[in-house]
Order: C-alpha cells, then sequence, then structure tokens
C-alpha cells in the first residue's frame, strides 16, 4: 500500500517513487520544472461532505499548492484550478487556470541539499462577492507576469479590487479552516552520489501520482489522459498527477519576478492580499519585481560564474556544470556586454 507512486514518463506502469532511475535524475546546476497535470473527477465526488460543498455557498472547487525548497519556512501559495461544483463535468480534470508549480534554476547550486516539499489543498469554498470570470482575469495578468498565478500578488494588479473578496476567502480557507481541506503532501531530495543515496524519494523527472488515500499500486498503469487503469475503477483512490521535467518553462521576464518573489519571502515581506479603502494599486509593482529580480539573478549568476571558474580550473566540472557555465557567460554578456572581454566561453 502507499500514498505516492512515480511513472517514468507521461504513461506507464506505476512505481515506488523511491526507487531511483540514473537517467531521470536531476543532478545539480541541473534545471527543473514541475507542473501539475491532473486532478482526478473523484477528488472532489468523494469527499463533499468533507468540503461541505454546497453548503455556506460553498459553491467552487479549488486547487491550491505551497512550495518550500530548501529550509523554506514560508512556502509560495498558488491557484492552479478554480470552476462552480456544478461544472466540473465526469472526467479528470485536465485544463487548470494555471499549471506551473515549480522552476528551479541551477539545482543545488553552491551545494546545497535543497529538499523540494510540495502540498496541494483541495476544498470547496465561496467567493463572496467576487465573480470567477473577474478572479481568473486578474490572476491571469500575474500569470502572464510572473508565470503562476500567486494570489498573493493580485493586489498590485490594476482593478484588482473587484478580485480581493475571493481572494480572501482562498486563502482563509486553507489557513483557518484545514478541517474542510484535503491535503496530499510529498517531498523530493537531491541524490547525493550513486553510492550514498539517503533512502529519501530521490528528484527525478517523471510523473508522480499522489493519492489522497493508500491504495493498492501494483498493476495499475497511468494512461496519457490522466486515468488510471489496471483495478476495479471504485479501488482508485482521489488522486493529483505533477509532472516533473528537466528545462525551464518560463520566459526570463517571468523569472525576474519569480526571483524577486523569492528574495520577498526570504525576508518575511512578501505581498499581502489586503486592501484598504478604495485605493487602487498599480501595475508598476509587477515591473518593479521584475527589476529586483533581475538584480538578484545577475548577482547570483556572477557569483555561480566564478564558483564554476574554479572547479573548471581544477578540472572538476560536471557535464551538467559544463553546460551551466557557458549558459551563465552567455546570459551576463547579454546583460552587461561590455564584460565580454571576461568570459572566454564566449570566444568560440
Amino acid at each position: 500500500m502507499a500514498t505516492v507512486a512515480r511513472v517514468s514518463g507521461q504513461e506507464g506502469p506505476l512505481t515506488s517513487p523511491y526507487d531511483a532511475d540514473e537517467d531521470a535524475i536531476i543532478r545539480e546546476a541541473e534545471d527543473f520544472t514541475i507542473r501539475i497535470t491532473t486532478i482526478s473527477h473523484r477528488t472532489y465526488d468523494d469527499y463533499t461532505d468533507f468540503y461541505k460543498a454546497n453548503e455556506h455557498n460553498n459553491d467552487y472547487f479549488a486547487l491550491m499548492s505551497r512550495v518550500g525548497i530548501g529550509n523554506a519556512d514560508k512556502p509560495a501559495t498558488k491557484l492552479h484550478f478554480l470552476r462552480h461544483n456544478n461544472q466540473l463535468g465526469n472526467g479528470p480534470i485536465r485544463d487548470m487556470w494555471a499549471d506551473q508549480v515549480c522552476v528551479v534554476e541551477d539545482f543545488r547550486e553552491a551545494g546545497e541539499a535543497n529538499r523540494i516539499f510540495l502540498a496541494f489543498h483541495c476544498f470547496c469554498q465561496t467567493l463572496g462577492g467576487t465573480s470567477e470570470s473577474g478572479l481568473r482575469n486578474v490572476l491571469s495578468t500575474v500569470a502572464t507576469a510572473v508565470g503562476s498565478m500567486f494570489p498573493g500578488l493580485a493586489p498590485f494588479v490594476m482593478g484588482a479590487s473587484v478580485a480581493s473578496e475571493g481572494i480572501k476567502y482562498l486563502f482563509e480557507k486553507i489557513d483557518e479552516i484545514p478541517q474542510e481541506v484535503k491535503v496530499v503532501e510529498f517531498s523530493l531530495f537531491p541524490r547525493l552520489t550513486e553510492d550514498n543515496f539517503s533512502g529519501d524519494a530521490p528528484l527525478q523527472t517523471g510523473s508522480y501520482i499522489l493519492f489522497f488515500e493508500e491504495v493498492e499500486t501494483e498493476g495499475l498503469h497511468l494512461k496519457e489522459d490522466g486515468t488510471i487503469s489496471g483495478a476495479v475503477p471504485q479501488d482508485i483512490k482521489p488522486y493529483l498527477v505533477v509532472n516533473v521535467q528537466k528545462g525551464i518553462m518560463l520566459s526570463p521576464g517571468q523569472l525576474d519576478a519569480d526571483a524577486a518573489n523569492e528574495v520577498l519571502s526570504s525576508y518575511h515581506a512578501s505581498p499581502e492580499f489586503l486592501f484598504h479603502g478604495d485605493q487602487q494599486p498599480s501595475n508598476q509593482y509587477l515591473e518593479a519585481l521584475q527589476v529586483l529580480g533581475r538584480s538578484h539573478r545577475m548577482g547570483k549568476n556572477m557569483k555561480r560564474y566564478f564558483e564554476l571558474k574554479k572547479k573548471q580550473q581544477n578540472d572538476q566540472l560536471t557535464p551538467a556544470e559544463s553546460s551551466k557555465i557557458n549558459d551563465l557567460a552567455r546570459k551576463i554578456h547579454e546583460a552587461m556586454p561590455d564584460l565580454a572581454f571576461a568570459f572566454e566561453e564566449l570566444d568560440a
């Protein structure tokens, strides 16, 4: 019996997430993206009483994530899905509002053993006086700027007051009424070396099936459409499918804003979903995030380049690090062309 399983690609037999596949392991200096691809319909159907669905105006089914990297004690909160209970249909939910859960550049920078903590919260809630379309329009603006639907950034979007009540209710649900929220959690850990494996689930590519209850996974198969076959349908408990893949799925500007959120969170100064009277915040805040993030990323890139340069001089670079140092040289040159003379990688 298990609550988490892994498939090597988009489909295939369910296996243990604790089994390491050397070709799939994400190693130091590599980039990766985590996305949510599927919510099984039973994640709503089986728990309607628990959610108090359609009671107290709990008319909307929502999925939010919280992700922490390393020792982060204030994980980022994102909204991935929201829909009226009467419009959920009967099959697996695949059309997310925003599927990106986490993007990591240069994994284990400076050799830090960064655990990836994932938590997904499903619940039903009222939006108060906020319309679904109004909330979506505001958060889509945020997603365009930063690559994800961060509800906490909504107050800084022009006209976001139309969504403030709904955002307040969403946060209040997971923070103040946890007894009506179904949560599934899992952590992935860096593979230290091939001979020194911690025994935790290693961070590697593939699709992870997170069940809300224990399931006998032997003989089960994840299909490309997000459904699971190989057992009596009633035996397949509610689940989510989360995909981990190498590479970055955000634009440079979105990466900059994402980095700024990281900086703010580390100083416990992340944006709050509060409004004061009829004040209208400005989109200039999102632009300022990109400026802050760009400076932060460039500083990290410079530091990282010279760290890798020192390893290169001692012939200690891994293949991933060799690729990373060339990538860093290119990014620094694009941002500061006058420094091109300092990077011999650009002479090739």
